[in-house]
């Protein structure tokens, strides 16, 4: 019962850390001839996390912190070095977003989850009362 019940509420934590949120494309410059690529400020904003993947193919995950349509300036996660990739060098730009049905999911388990312990746990002490009676 223990074990099972760890499991559990292991599984609902790792849940908790991706369920809220998804990333979206926003700006997919592969798909665009080269002398015409969108703005990058229609696409993203200050303040937005981002998955950056450059021409070259590597990928940067950002905090964005400055927007203009010729450069991306951010930090990683967790770092205070500030970090520019200028618009030319972008390939394929992702946000990361709140997702209502994810969320909704997560909220849904947590209840169900939550009532199967319940009922779990009241079995046990019904079991327990009528064994000690005997």
């Amino acid at each position: 019962m223990h074990s099972s019940l760890r499991r559990s509420v292991a599984l609902l934590c790792a849940l908790a850390l991706t369920a809220c949120t998804t990333l979206n494309v926003v700006d997919d410059r592969s798909a665009t001839p080269p002398q015409d690529p969108p703005a990058l400020t229609k696409s993203v904003r200050a303040d937005d996390r981002v998955r950056i993947t450059t021409l070259d193919g590597r990928m940067r995950v950002l905090r964005l912190t400055s927007v203009t349509d010729s450069e991306l300036t951010g930090h990683a996660e967790g770092s205070v070095q500030s970090m520019s990739i200028p618009a030319a060098q972008v390939a394929r730009i992702e946000r990361r977003d709140f997702s209502f049905g994810k969320t909704s999911l997560l909220v849904l388990g947590v209840i169900a989850t939550a009532a199967l312990v319940v009922v779990a746990v009241e079995g046990l002490a019904a079991v327990a009362i009528l064994s000690s009676s005997n």
